[in-house]
């Protein structure tokens, strides 16, 4: 009886073990998906293969009033725009206009956002605003027209930034340009346009057709699958070989 308890404790011991190790494995495997950083595509093709599963809407603003934000939230339908400031301030605005800096060159004449955050020369700021999602997202796309090449437009994901830069798009040209972070789906993207240099003004970019890609039901990528199966296979293999090596000491009883 004392043999039996004696093997009883070491498989109890195994399987915990096995436990622990699985445990980690997959505690690993979080961590490094939490540190994971969002990613921006010049390429529609490429960004939509990166969203995967993802379900895609998408916002042209035609259905949203002309003109300036009111200062705080305001709801057009697809996502919510917060801005801190109404005069200057971002705009939807119809776009015919061709060959002038900073405005989008578009002939059909529908309604693009304006992202205006204009200073007065002679200061350098910052100025912020963001776009709030009901559902969590995990992609975020659109034609962009890009600051001219004295701002910087910073792109904040999940507290990740992504500079919008002429390695994505040359100053004051119009183009495609997607973020996705698929590892951790997000509710807002902030917005932070930097004038460079003083004397200057006129800090705005543009932003229109725009995709939303929001989250699916989720599909384990195969590390975790294997993961699981490692895990699974420990615990039921350390469970057969108790209960056999308990029937054979019955056996010799």
């Amino acid at each position: 009886m004392k043999q039996t308890k004696i093997f009883e404790s070491f498989s109890v011991i195994k399987s915990f073990s096995v436990s622990v190790i699985f445990i980690l494995l997959v505690k690993t495997l979080m961590m490094s998906q939490a540190y994971a950083s969002p990613v921006g595509y010049t390429n529609f093709t490429d960004w939509n293969n990166a969203i995967g599963l993802a379900n895609v809407t998408q916002e042209d603003f035609s259905s949203s009033p002309v003109g300036n934000f009111s200062a705080g939230l305001t709801d057009i339908g697809s996502f919510n725009i917060f801005v801190d400031r109404e005069d200057p301030g971002p705009t939807i605005d119809p776009v015919f206009l061709t060959g002038i800096s900073n405005i989008f060159d578009f002939s059909n004449g529908t309604n693009a956002f304006i992202g205006n955050l204009a200073i007065q020369p002679f200061f350098i700021g910052v100025y912020e605003l963001r776009f709030e999602f009901d559902t969590p997202i995990v992609g975020f796309a659109g034609t962009w027209e890009s600051p001219v090449g004295d701002d910087q437009l910073d792109i904040i994901v999940n507290g990740e930034t992504v500079q919008f830069d002429d390695s994505f798009l040359p100053p004051d040209e119009i183009g495609f340009f997607g973020i996705v972070d698929s590892m951790a789906s997000f509710t807002t993207i902030g917005f932070s346009l930097r004038d460079t240099l003083p004397g200057t003004n006129g800090e705005i970019f543009g932003l229109d057709n725009v995709f939303i890609a929001s989250t699916a039901d989720p599909v384990p990528e195969p590390t975790t699958i294997a993961l699981l199966g490692i895990g699974l296979a420990g615990l039921s293999g350390a469970e057969v070989r108790r209960r056999w090596k308990r029937r054979q000491l019955i056996k010799k009883q």
